[in-house]
């Protein structure tokens, strides 16, 4: 069978190509191949598209242009991970709203209310509301944004009503600090529905864990519940493959990504790329019993 990794036209980086020539490589072994293409517009319901996808079994669509991803999907073809997986985890605000309810345990948040683009958004009145109902420090992430670029964490009034005056037009929430150690969170990388690795990402200079951001990465053997909540999430959420991340052991969710990196992870010894190659195939080759 015949794969595509599809990639954005207008950006890639060496997280992107590691994870394109593992899977190249562990797909090969499960005697698949894999190529690579640019995204594609998003032309619906066109022969012109449908016939330039023809040739392949699957799609592991390692972007975030939903509309692209549904597109393919309406010709047929089957992603990994599926374009309602990453539209809803790539926004916060939408990861969120579909844990409502789900008894998955988030810190206290605030979403941003809408401001028209005719409105400069100041409102102290708001900002006032949001540090006494959070207290200081207050988290504060863009809706979007990938490795923890699009994330501040505010210590006074004067902060806070900075950075939110800086995102007014863009959508955006708030979240009460919650965490067991400051600038570390615990990720688990969930394939096919199981958890197959966990570390801990640790940064000393940076309230933020992201490795790209100076953290790294140790082993962490994780309680059964905290596996368990991570399966549950990333089936609440869709996923195929990706990770979710907690900031404290018992399970305090933080966020989960559809395209997660998976260097930092492996290097640590986990086979994360051979897990999902095994996903991939079972998925396509109709061998939904296959374990990862």
């Amino acid at each position: 069978m015949k794969g595509v990794f599809v990639v954005n036209r207008y950006y890639s980086d060496e997280g992107t190509e590691y994870v394109r020539s593992r899977l190249t490589h562990e797909l090969a072994r499960l005697g698949h191949t894999l190529e690579v293409a640019p995204c594609p517009a998003a032309v619906i319901g066109e022969n012109c598209e449908a016939e330039r996808w023809s040739g392949y079994d699957y799609v592991i669509f390692w972007d975030k242009d939903v509309a692209a991803a549904r597109a393919l999907e309406s010709g047929g073809l089957r992603l990994f991970n599926r374009a309602r997986a990453i539209e809803t985890c790539d926004d916060k605000v939408k990861t969120y709203l579909a844990l409502l309810g789900s008894g998955a345990s988030v810190p206290k948040t605030i979403v941003a209310p809408l401001v028209y683009d005719v409105n400069s958004g100041e409102d102290r009145e708001f900002i006032c509301g949001v540090a006494q109902s959070l207290g200081y420090p207050v988290v504060v992430k863009a809706a979007t944004g990938s490795q923890g670029r699009q994330v501040w964490l505010a210590a006074c009034e004067a902060e806070l009503a900075e950075i939110s005056a800086r995102l007014a037009h863009t959508p955006h929430l708030y979240q009460r600090y919650t965490a067991d150690e400051r600038g570390a969170d615990i990720r688990v990388m969930v394939v096919g529905g199981r958890a197959v690795a966990c570390c801990k990402r640790r940064s000393t200079t940076d309230f933020r864990s992201n490795v790209n951001l100076g953290g790294s990465a140790e082993r962490f053997s994780p309680s059964a519940s905290l596996v368990s909540e991570a399966e549950r999430i990333a089936g609440l959420l869709g996923l195929d493959y990706g990770s979710v991340d907690f900031l404290t052991a018992s399970g305090t969710f933080v966020e989960a990504n559809s395209n997660a990196y998976m260097r930092a992870v492996e290097s640590l010894g986990f086979d994360v790329a051979g897990a999902y190659a095994r996903h991939i195939v079972a998925v396509t080759e109709g061998k939904h019993g296959s374990g990862n």
